[in-house]
């Protein structure tokens, strides 16, 4: 067919090939059944080279790198222009975008907004901020982030706030990844990434960041530079993500009902503000233990993914490696109150002897949360946020095995932060 309309028009054709990825994806938890899709897919691939000369150029597209490989060996010149700053807004709507093209709507959706009344923006405004919170986030390497266009299309159409893009794929894709590679899963807003590991994708042997970044599950939050290496942190876009991110955790991992996430947040807020750690040991050692023992891995990065999965599923405020001037600290927990809670974990292997000698283990404990105090102020983690704070308290928080804690808190150290200066009555009355 190429040769003949080349033949006929006297013109080079142009191929388009969209969801190339989709034999692939559509097998992911098949791994043979993915391979054979993609060995028919070099075949096709293959052809398209072998009339290369009657073709202008090919524009191939999807949603992840899963099948490149195939066209790897069978295009030339074939050009990844996933990251690429020239193209980063093509797959998404810039907020202008939106402006320009639903403009005329935003008055008639405000007073035809379905859900819960309490939760609606009143105006203009505040509608258009919700949007950005649902549905904007996305960051392909360039200077602007992009709304994903098929949930803000969905929005206007149905006047809802809802998971549309995530409804439209399968529902046991995060749970599938995250029971294949918790530690991985559960890690990977907390580290940083090379620039070739999310180029690279096996069918076989998945790797957790690039296809959640491909996928559209987690985006760009900054890129650090060390001489020519790039290195790439991620966040979760937005709130129709992180939801689905939340809801993940809190039944595939800690085995939540439907509705004691929402009280078990409450408290954990309230138990870190009055330093009760009694009840958090308790609580934590109940969560821990509620992990379903395929996922659990004895080491310190999977516990520091796990504590911060958990109170991160608790939609608390909660950040990883935040940088001092020596050293980062593990989670750092925003409190109301302009209060900080910095917390540094520490994770103790079982041991026969202390398994054995109750006292021993608590011994083992008690020596990790202590050195864990002494890291925080020796390592100056509390004085990124003494500007501000009115209060910073540091934890050290210790695990021993899979699911004994010791949490201790540490002296609470006074911040700097103080409410803005009232203005007299006379520049109130504006004399």
């Amino acid at each position: 067919m190429i040769n003949e309309l080349h033949k006929k028009h006297k013109n080079k054709v142009v191929i388009l090939i969209d969801e190339y990825d989709a034999p692939i994806l559509d097998k992911i938890t098949q791994p043979a059944q993915a391979q054979a899709n993609l060995e028919v897919l070099h075949g096709f691939y293959r052809s398209l080279k072998d009339v290369d000369s009657a073709i202008q150029f090919s524009f191939v597209t999807g949603i992840s790198q899963l099948a490149r490989k195939a066209m790897g060996q069978s295009v030339s010149n074939l050009v990844d222009l996933s990251l690429d700053r020239a193209f980063a807004e093509i797959c998404g709507f810039t907020m202008a975008d939106v402006d320009r093209l639903f403009a005329d709507r935003y008055k008639e959706t405000l007073m035809n907004l379905s859900g819960d009344s309490n939760d609606q923006p009143k105006t203009v405004a505040g509608l258009r901020k919700m949007i950005i919170d649902w549905y904007d986030g996305y960051n392909f390497g360039g200077r602007r982030q992009v709304l994903n266009p098929f949930s803000i299309i969905n929005f206007f159409t149905y006047c809802k706030f809802d998971n549309y893009w995530l409804d439209s794929g399968p529902s046991t894709f995060l749970s599938q990844l995250m029971n294949r590679q918790p530690s991985e899963f559960l890690n990977v807003l907390l580290t940083g990434h090379d620039e070739s590991l999310l180029r690279q994708l096996d069918i076989v042997n998945i790797n957790v960041a690039p296809m959640l970044f491909q996928t559209g599950y987690i985006t760009i939050d900054k890129v650090t530079n060390d001489g020519d290496e790039k290195t790439f942190h991620f966040k979760l876009p937005n709130k129709e993500v992180r939801k689905a991110y939340n809801l993940a955790l809190k039944k595939d991992f800690f085995c939540f009902k439907n509705t004691e996430h929402k009280d078990l947040a409450n408290k954990l807020n309230k138990a870190f503000r009055d330093r009760d750690a009694e009840w958090l040991e308790t609580c934590i050692h109940s969560l821990l233990s509620s992990i379903p023992s395929l996922l659990h891995q004895p080491s310190e990065a999977f516990y520091h993914g796990a504590i911060h999965g958990l109170l991160f599923s608790m939609n608390l405020d909660v950040a990883s490696e935040s940088n001092s001037a020596e050293g980062r600290s593990d989670l750092v927990l925003s409190l109301p109150g302009k209060v900080y809670a910095v917390i540094e974990l520490k994770y103790v292997p079982r041991t026969s002897k202390a398994d054995l000698d109750p006292g021993e283990m608590g011994r083992l404990q008690l020596g990790a949360v202590e050195e864990a105090l002494e890291q925080i102020r020796g390592r100056g983690y509390i004085g990124p946020f003494l500007a501000k704070a009115k209060e910073i308290f540091p934890v050290g928080l210790a695990i021993y095995g899979r699911d004994q804690v010791k949490l201790s808190f540490g002296r609470p150290v006074s911040g700097l932060w103080a409410p803005p200066a009232r203005p007299s009555p006379r520049h109130r009355q504006g004399t």
